[in-house]
């Protein structure tokens, strides 16, 4: 069986779990994403990347960039976090 890989992606999630609250990393990604799930220690955001049908070389991009934008005191809350997950939708 060959694996033809997906030439889009719908959309492309992030979702951070923590020991710390992540208040602040979600105030700051409200700016540049759709926070999809807020709770204390658990994040989950949607990056508002160019519309649908994006390579997912494009979205990976997008979201490291965003991630490596990051001011200091969010930035230390996303290294803090146990769990970061990446879901790509096809």
């Amino acid at each position: 069986m060959n694996f033809i890989a997906p030439r889009v992606v719908l959309n492309l999630n992030l979702e951070l779990r923590s020991n710390e609250a992540l208040t602040l990393l979600a105030s700051h990604f409200e700016s540049c994403a759709i926070v999809l799930f807020n709770a204390v220690f658990q994040l989950t955001v949607e990056l508002l990347i160019g519309g649908l049908n994006e390579r997912p070389q494009v979205c990976t991009d997008e979201l490291v960039q965003t991630i490596s934008n990051l001011p200091d005191p969010p930035m230390k809350l996303f290294r803090g976090c146990n769990k970061r997950i990446f879901h790509f939708h096809f």
